[in-house]
Parts: structure tokens; C-alpha cells; sequence
């Protein structure tokens, strides 16, 4: 299983890239939430750093942080396909 971090850290990521454009969009938000919820071990704690992520802008400098704490968070085969799996569905969603 992924470390706690590893996981955090995807999903705040995905929040990251969903403020791209400098917004965020309630349907955004409701899309999130749905792929956040299939992270594994997520915790309540957890939750309220991802909303804080959903509600302040994440800038360009903390998605390339993120991007990069991910990237070193792989470990394995399955932390990587983890990290696939949620890009695509993010991807699939927004599409």
C-alpha cells in the first residue's frame, strides 16, 4: 500500500491541476470530491487539508512542488498505477 504522504500529496495534485485556469467550478469540486473518495486511507484529517486545497488557489510554483513530491513518492508498480489510474479518471472526467 502507498504511504499516507504519497497518497496526500496525489491528491492535492489533483486538486492543483484542477486550478489550472485560476478557478475552480462547483462541478469541478463535486468531480474532486468523487475521485478523491476512491483514495485509499484518506482520513477525515486528510479531507480538511484537501478542502483548504479547494478553496484557496494553488499556484504554479506548489503544483510543480506537488508534481515533483509525487513523482519522488513512487515506489512501486502500484503507486505508479495508482497515480495513472487517478490521472486518467481525472482526465476522463473533465472531458
Amino acid at each position: 500500500m502507498a504511504e499516507k504522504d504519497f497518497i496526500l500529496n496525489l491528491g492535492k495534485l489533483m486538486i492543483g491541476i484542477a486550478w489550472f485556469d485560476g478557478k475552480i467550478q462547483q462541478e469541478e469540486i463535486n468531480a474532486l470530491k468523487e475521485l478523491l473518495f476512491l483514495l485509499p486511507d484518506i482520513s477525515g484529517e486528510d479531507w480538511m487539508q484537501l478542502e483548504i486545497y479547494m478553496t484557496h488557489a494553488v499556484s504554479e510554483a506548489e503544483r510543480q512542488n506537488l508534481l515533483e513530491r509525487v513523482l519522488m513518492g513512487i515506489r512501486s508498480a502500484k503507486d505508479k498505477q495508482l497515480v495513472l489510474d487517478t490521472l486518467e479518471k481525472l482526465v476522463s472526467d473533465s472531458g
